[in-house]
């Protein structure tokens, strides 16, 4: 049974959006919270428009700086867990919330109160006006982390006042409990 490890949504999520084509951005994230449940799937609201092409892969980092206003990906570090492709042809072209799988080895352990950054990115060649859009909020966002942001030429960046809208879901925690530990639990009849 899955559970929400971490979210974010606000009624003014159409407030603030990025546009991915070829040349813009390198990812778009958010910093977030493990607990201690497997992984298994991340969403954004995004939308496809015109004639975009390509995959749109999720990412889930350890961090550097601090949770809440400087939080980014590990400098010199590769992701620690890489979702499925998904055809960003398969994105309708109005709002809608994508799922991210993630499958195999990718399903790691979010360790309870670690702190981690999702991304996303684009592996795309369309220019603008095709592009895929992915929706944040900038306007007193509430959420504890920060979203970050890597454009072409440039180190991860961060915005304490900006907050991507997404989910992040796990296996329930008290039965990864049971099983990462190989506890056996006497049931009293």
């Amino acid at each position: 049974m899955s559970v929400i490890c971490d979210s974010y949504f606000d009624e003014s999520y159409d407030t603030v959006g990025w546009l991915f084509y070829a040349g813009s951005w390198l990812g778009l994230g958010q910093s977030f919270s493990g607990n201690g449940g497997k992984l298994e799937t991340a969403q954004f609201y995004m939308m496809h428009s015109n004639n975009a092409t390509g995959n749109a892969y999720a990412y889930i980092w350890n961090i550097m700086w601090t949770f809440g206003s400087s939080a980014v990906p590990l400098y010199g570090s590769d992701p620690i867990a890489t979702s499925d492709a998904v055809d960003v042809t398969t994105i309708a072209d109005a709002r809608e919330l994508v799922t991210f799988t993630f499958s195999g080895a990718n399903q790691i352990i979010l360790g309870a109160t670690t702190k981690y950054c999702l991304t996303i990115a684009v592996e795309t060649e369309s220019v603008h006006p095709d592009y895929l859009y992915i929706y944040g909020h900038h306007i007193d966002p509430t959420h504890p982390g920060n979203q970050c942001s890597r454009s072409v030429g440039f180190p991860w960046g961060y915005d304490a006042n900006k907050d991507m809208l997404f989910y992040v879901y796990t296996g329930d925690t008290k039965l990864q409990d049971i099983i990462g530990n190989n506890s056996i639990i006497p049931i009293a009849r």
